[in-house]
C-alpha cells in the first residue's frame, strides 16, 4: 500500500506538482493532516482515490 502525505500547505497550492506526485507514487491513499485551506484540490483528489483529511486550526468549516 502507498500513502500520500499532505501538510499544512496552506493555500500555496501546486496542484499540478501534488498530481504529478500522485501519479508517479500510484497512491492508495492520501492522508491530509490539516492547513489544506484549498477545497478545490481536496475534492479533485477525493475523486481520485481515497482522502483521509484532519483539520487542522487554520482550516475554515468549508474545507472541512
Amino acid at each position: 500500500m502507498r500513502l500520500l502525505h499532505l501538510s499544512d500547505i496552506h493555500g500555496r497550492v501546486d496542484s499540478e506538482r501534488i498530481l504529478r506526485a500522485f501519479n508517479e507514487l500510484r497512491a492508495d491513499i492520501i492522508v491530509i493532516s490539516g492547513d489544506s485551506e484549498s477545497s478545490s484540490l481536496l475534492r479533485d483528489l477525493a475523486g481520485r482515490t481515497r482522502v483521509f483529511y484532519v483539520s487542522g486550526n487554520m482550516d475554515s468549516i468549508s474545507v472541512v
